[in-house]
This record gives C-alpha cells, structure tokens and sequence, in this order.
C-alpha cells in the first residue's frame, strides 16, 4: 500500500476511526470474532487467531467453521450491533474469515490506525454521512 495522504493521515492521528458495513464487512468479522465493536490492531491479531486455532481452521466452505461464525456471531450481536440484525441464518463468506481479518490488520498496521469503532449500516455509504445516530 502506499503511504496515506497527508490530510488523511492526519485526521487518523490520535483518533479512533469509524468502519461501517453490514454482515458480511470484514470489520463486522472482527466485531463478532472479538465480541465488541471498538478495536485495535493487537485485538484483530488476537481474533485472527482465535479463526487459526479452531479446529476447523479451514474455512473453505466447511460447514462446522462456519456454524461457529454463526455462533460468534449471534452471541455478540446485542453488543456489536444494538438493535440491528439479529444475525439468524448463516454466517455470510465463512471462507473469507481468515482474509478479513488479515486485511484489517494490515491496514491497521500500514495507516497507524490505534483504534476502529464498527457501526453496523447496511446500503448507501452517502446515506451513513447523513444518517445523524450513526455518529452520536
């Protein structure tokens, strides 16, 4: 990746950083896997292993790892997402787990991101920057 502009760089100093996005985002991955919805880096590279060290590490499709993303899932959506979806059904791309949460991690790491707050929001992203309660 390459370095952040300044300004942007600058408006993640010292601040927690707002991620949004519905089931599938690879920050609601972290949230479920954690059980809490404000994070930062040292948390995912603790949810990624939690992912690594069930025993059916191997999320490609396998049926037990995703029932237990679903039942990650369904435990903490009171916390992670108060008064959103209740998380029935199964968990949405069990076999991108592992990557998400990679990914988080390294952008984490590469922007020097100390802090992210996860908002559950599902469709527009210009409606998020209106939608007033998102950011009380």
């Amino acid at each position: 990746l390459p370095d952040a502009p300044e300004w942007l760089a600058d408006a993640i100093t010292g601040g927690t950083v707002v991620a949004f996005g519905h089931r599938s985002s690879c920050f609601r991955v972290c949230a479920d896997a954690l059980g809490k919805r404000s994070y930062g880096p040292d948390d995912v590279a603790d949810a990624l292993e939690k992912v690594l060290a069930h025993p059916e590490k191997n999320l490609d499709g396998d049926a037990a790892a995703a029932a237990w993303l679903a039942t990650q899932a369904q435990a903490h959506a009171n916390v992670v997402a108060p008064g959103g979806d209740p998380c029935d059904g199964p968990y949405p791309e069990p076999h991108l787990a592992i990557a998400k949460l990679v990914l988080v991690l390294a952008v984490m790491t590469k922007l020097d991101i100390k802090r992210i707050e996860y908002r559950e929001t599902n469709g527009s992203c210009l409606g998020v920057l209106l939608h007033a309660p998102l950011w009380a």
